[in-house]
């Protein structure tokens, strides 16, 4: 059986040859036109958003009424449109593979839809975003590697992948920033060493890679670098811990999501937040990426129960989040724990530590990595059950 690719990519033309070796056989053509539909003996069409628009899904059904065919979304600029397309979509059972996607994530995409394959490694990278700036992102992610970093057998590694801010602030950060990496994932030269080593390694528990602080690179790193960013950490480390930041209009909190095997989104009880923000942010630029909001799990941060604000149980059936965790407002401690230098699970605060933990429990779970049981680790835990009641 056949293979026909409608693209003008070449990268993509070479990527698809090498990486569904079923099908050895691929016909390519830069539109749809009489060539492009009279292949015989077709199993496959993959059509290229770049060059192929959805009212062609019709001609091309017609001239493949019995094949699977697979669209990459392409410049979704508009909620409609993607309404518009996911409805053309539905009628010509046409499968849609998100934006933003680099050809190899395409290829792995295809392969999915095609022979129901999945990529278990993307298990190990845990993405956290919030709905808007100040929900607790950066505190949170730097609080659950700590406390995964001493629970789990193998190296944890956090990247704070948000363009807008850097999340070196929080302690006596020392090392290199994802902007000092740019030139390495641009030219693919960034190895497991050198990527160990631009980490600071906190207390012995986790590593870190800090964020961008090169203002002009906001939104100058490409998806092809921080997929290649994303692969030499899983060559490096047991579990990823991804800090995705509020901004979703960037290839890094883009890779961050379409990589992520746990999505976490996390918001507070402001309603510019979960209510004003994040509801445009769903529509206009998660959605083009085939999101939907049955991939987040909901954490409530800064939670205060006894007032006049919404409740978590009622931001989670607004959002159509299953809530994960609430972490309670713990006031100035975090001002405190930061000044301090610390985390605030060093703080003794089982109020914090109880939520964090059985987040930890379930990133454990659903990322299939394996809990230390060692020497080394019962005395880790021995040593925080003593600050926990000293």
């Amino acid at each position: 059986m056949n293979f026909v690719l409608v693209s003008r990519d070449e990268e993509l033309k070479g990527v698809l040859k090498r990486g569904i070796p079923e099908y050895p056989d691929v016909y390519v053509f830069d539109s749809i036109d009489d060539a492009s539909l009279a292949v015989k003996d077709v199993a496959v069409v993959l059509l290229d958003g770049k060059c192929v628009v959805a009212d062609d899904f019709e001609k091309v059904r017609h001239g493949y009424p019995e094949t699977e065919i697979i669209y990459t979304m392409h410049n979704i600029k508009a909620n409609v449109i993607s309404k518009h397309l996911q409805m053309l979509a539905m009628a010509h059972s046409v499968d849609l593979i998100g934006e933003h996607r680099t050809a190899d994530q395409i290829v792995k995409q295809v392969r999915k839809i095609l022979f129901k394959e999945s990529d278990a490694s993307s298990r190990r990278i845990v993405s956290f975003f919030g709905t808007h700036s100040g929900a607790g992102v950066s505190t949170t992610t730097l609080n659950i590697s700590k406390l995964l970093g001493s629970k789990i057998a193998g190296d944890v590694l956090l990247i704070t992948l948000n363009p807008w801010d850097s999340g070196d602030y929080h302690y006596n950060y020392k090392k290199k920033n994802l902007n000092d990496l740019k030139v390495d994932l641009r030219g693919k030269s960034l190895n497991p060493e050198r990527l160990k080593d631009a980490c600071n390694y906190y207390d012995k528990t986790f590593y870190h890679l800090a964020g961008n602080k090169d203002i002009k690179l906001q939104r100058y790193f490409t998806n092809e670098e921080i997929d290649y960013l994303l692969h030499v950490a899983l060559k490096t480390f047991e579990l990823v811990i991804v800090d995705g930041g509020a901004h979703f209009d960037t290839a890094a909190t883009t890779q961050a999501y379409i990589q992520g095997g746990s999505r976490f989104l996390i918001t507070t009880q402001e309603q510019k937040g979960y209510r004003g923000n994040f509801p445009l942010v769903f529509d206009q630029l998660i959605k083009p990426t085939g999101g939907t909001s049955e991939d987040f799990g909901l954490i409530v941060n800064q939670y205060e129960p006894d007032s006049n604000l919404p409740s978590d149980s009622d931001i989670s059936s607004e959002l159509g989040m299953a809530k994960i965790v609430t972490i309670p407002d713990v006031g100035k401690l975090s001002k405190i724990a930061s000044y301090q230098e610390k985390m605030l699970v060093d703080m003794g605060k089982s109020i914090y530590l109880e939520p964090l933990t059985t987040l930890a429990n379930y990133i454990i779970k659903a990322s299939g990595v394996k809990e230390d049981v060692s020497e080394k680790s019962e005395k880790k835990s021995s040593k925080k059950s003593w600050a926990l009641w000293g």
